[in-house]
């Protein structure tokens, strides 16, 4: 790997072979110079261009941000890479630098933002929010500020919108909004308050994420169940009228009915639920 473009002592940009890539490391800049090999010794982190406008978003942060900020971004992508199976990448990095360089610039200044998210992302993504409250446990060790507890639910925020490469994060706030609502369908109707410390429950949340994240992508699963759906229709009248609910405000939200397959899957995870709080269990 040769190197491209010094950004700063942190980071520099190579080529290698015929792909552009950023190589982050301590010092690996200093006393470095355009055409020179890389230090291989120095590298911590190495991330992919995969856009256009990548490389131009480094070289503005890299001339406006601490170097500080790169090296607590790396290592929350580091340890949310080993949390989550390896999904994260540059983008990922870049918006982390960036904004927890701002969100200590706010707390110097004694401006505090609420994030209106924090409980239900704490509620529904609490592995991404203790990866988040990690975070700030680092940022204090690195450089002396605490953030508030608000900070680890805009981090885990970025963490949820980077496990889909297709949410954009207007679509993600969308998507954890559209989670806690369909929930709440489920409350209403039934009558019950779920138990959140319930096995049946968890796997409703969890099906839910990723029904919703299936929705907003248009990757439904296909009307395969008509047979299976049409008998649990029968035989659970009450849950079926729950599921109808569900399909209305998915579509008043994405003007798309849920199909066959998706409405078959939830109708099973609302009569597992309901069940369980009845005390009947007899799915």
């Amino acid at each position: 790997m040769l190197i491209k473009k010094i950004l700063n002592n942190s980071l520099v940009l190579v080529n290698d072979g015929d792909e552009e890539k950023i190589i982050m490391g301590k010092g690996v800049g200093f006393s470095s110079h355009i055409g020179e090999k890389v230090d291989i010794k120095k590298i911590e982190k190495i991330f992919s261009l995969e856009k256009k406008n990548t490389l131009q978003n480094y070289e503005r942060l890299a001339m406006e941000i601490p170097e500080i900020y790169f090296e607590i971004a790396g290592e929350i992508v580091e340890r949310a890479n080993k949390e989550f199976t390896g999904i994260f990448n540059a983008q990922l990095f870049l918006s982390l630098t960036d904004h927890i360089s701002y969100s200590v610039e706010r707390v110097n200044k004694g401006i505090v933002l609420q994030n209106r998210l924090i409980w239900d992302i704490k509620a529904f993504y609490s592995k991404e929010f203790t990866v988040g409250l990690w975070a700030l446990t680092l940022i204090k060790e690195k450089i002396g500020i605490q953030l508030p507890e608000e900070e680890a639910s805009n981090i885990a925020f970025y963490l949820v919108n980077a496990q889909s490469s297709a949410l954009k994060m207007g679509e993600t706030i969308l998507s954890i909004t559209m989670l806690k609502e369909i929930l709440n369908i489920i409350q209403y109707h039934t009558n019950h308050l779920l138990n959140k410390d319930d096995l049946h429950y968890l796997r409703l949340v969890t099906h839910i994420q990723f029904f919703v994240q299936r929705v907003l992508e248009g990757k439904m699963l296909k009307n395969r169940e008509i047979f299976l759906l049409n008998q649990y229709v029968r035989l659970y009248p009450s849950e079926t009228k729950c599921l109808e609910k569900i399909n209305q405000y998915v579509k008043n939200c994405v003007g798309k009915d849920i199909s066959v397959d998706e409405k078959f899957y939830l109708l099973i995870h609302i009569i597992r639920n309901v069940q369980e709080l009845d005390g009947t269990d007899e799915y």
